[in-house]
């Protein structure tokens, strides 16, 4: 796995970690606390220059990890059922940190040329839509409140969801990217759902999980620190016309050794602050 892994991620059934680092790489170990329960990690990061986009993968392996330990640590009547077949909450605002639209650029230029075409029509339109729709005034409140926090962003958030666009990426109302969809999507967990949440026509709003990290918040610090600027996030119909004007970023690498390291110390500090 050393040998054809950028990044490899083992517990400690997966693997002996005295005999990772014999593979040009270095070890970075990781412990969290999951409400209650340790998720203990082994990772290893070949020395070998990459991307922010690199994060992506390893980022996503920690939410799966992270979100199975949730899962069996809550109580029957706090079941999450949120699957790949709900798109209840699919008209919401998803913001993408800078290494999550980089990395979705990637894999939608991987695609076959007919759902690339949807996907960059599809992109188009929505963003076309909300231009038209949104008040200028509100436009440049909604660039504001992409790197913020609080009332403005939920204002702005419930705002977009009274538009009732669609995300860009549905059809038929099924994720046509569910496996690589953006984090902030894979942090989006709903407790109760049972309770009419996810019913056609229901007005009521989401009774959401609060995860004890957030890699979303990760992801974007580490951007701003290694690219000495402000913390950016963007709106996921914007994504790929993001990507096609900020292609410096693509351009831009470091030590795979200290994308990894310094990620995984971001996350500890929110895990020791709870």
């Amino acid at each position: 796995m050393c040998k054809d892994a950028h990044i490899a991620i083992f517990d400690d059934s997966e693997s002996n970690p005295d005999a990772l680092n014999g593979c040009n790489s270095e070890l970075v170990e990781l412990e969290l606390n999951i409400f209650g329960n340790s998720l203990h990690l082994y990772i290893t990061a070949e020395n070998k220059p990459a991307g922010l986009s690199a994060l992506v993968p390893l980022a996503q392996l920690l939410n799966t990890k992270i979100t199975t330990i949730i899962k069996s640590a809550l109580n029957k009547e706090d079941t999450i059922t949120c699957q790949a077949n709900c798109s209840h909450c699919c008209k919401y605002l998803v913001p993408l940190t800078i290494p999550e639209a980089m990395w979705l650029r990637e894999e939608v230029m991987q695609m076959p040329k007919w759902k690339r075409k949807f996907v960059y029509k599809s992109t188009t339109l929505t963003a076309k839509h909300i231009l038209e729709l949104a008040p200028k005034s509100f436009l440049q409140e909604l660039i504001e409140a992409q790197n913020e926090t609080g009332s403005k962003s939920n204002d702005i958030s419930k705002w977009y969801h009274s538009m009732k666009l669609a995300c860009p990426f549905l059809l038929s109302n099924k994720c046509t990217i569910y496996n690589q969809r953006p984090m902030a999507c894979r942090e989006h967990l709903v407790v109760n759902s049972a309770s009419g949440f996810c019913n056609p026509g229901n007005t009521k709003q989401p009774q959401l999980l609060q995860m004890p990290i957030s890699l979303v918040m990760a992801l974007a610090e580490l951007t701003s620190e290694l690219e000495q600027k402000p913390v950016e996030t963007i709106i996921l119909p914007f994504v790929l016309a993001w990507c096609d004007e900020n292609y410096e970023y693509f351009e831009h690498t470091w030590p795979t050794s200290e994308l990894v390291g310094r990620f995984v110390e971001i996350l500890s500090g929110q895990n020791e602050g709870l």
